[in-house]
């Protein structure tokens, strides 16, 4: 039983690790983002087509492994619905599945160290003052309106509307006197 939970504990720590290193190279490098500010980023036509290049190879890639990771899944829930499990089979699956993301993971994070080395240093320097001003999530980021920590906008639910106008008649429940 105990190297079952080394076992575990181990994959738990690649994932993590595996998790930071992806969530760094985020804020290092996103080729199509680069493609879309390649004149503040003073990007030559080759940059460009360079970094083209590379997000379709990498999205190519993507297609591929995530197909592999649905049929994995698909298959280990049909060996998890047989009336006699087979544990080995089942865990095998795992470990396939496991080793998908771990790849989908490394691709992630070589396709944007690719995207890196396209840039001059100059470049990455602009680059990194560029994220630094849009914040961690750049131009994507939620602004301050209403709604914004339920992530549902202006529809925030029962009891969480902004209270009536002053002076506006809104009945209420009837007076039981």
């Amino acid at each position: 039983m105990i190297s079952k939970e080394n076992n575990m504990a181990r994959r738990i720590v690649l994932i993590a690790m595996s998790f930071s290193l992806v969530l760094a190279a985020v804020a290092v490098a996103n080729p199509g983002r680069m493609i879309a500010m390649a004149d503040k980023l003073s990007l030559t036509d080759q940059q460009v087509e360079q970094l083209r290049n590379l997000k379709i190879q990498y999205q190519k890639e993507m297609i591929r492994l995530r197909a592999d990771l649905q049929l994995a899944r698909l298959e280990l829930k049909e060996v998890m619905m047989k009336a006699r499990l087979d544990e080995k089979a089942a865990l095998a699956m795992q470990d396939r599945i496991s080793n998908i993301k771990s790849s989908i993971d490394r691709k992630r994070l070589e396709h944007m160290i690719a995207a890196r080395k396209i840039l001059t240093e100059e470049q990455q320097a602009k680059w990194k003052k560029m994220r630094r001003e849009d914040g961690p999530r750049g131009r994507h980021q939620r602004g301050d309106g209403p709604g914004r920590l339920m992530g549902r906008g202006p529809c925030m639910g029962p009891g969480m509307a902004p209270p009536p106008p002053e002076g506006s008649e809104i009945p209420g429940p009837p007076d039981n006197d």
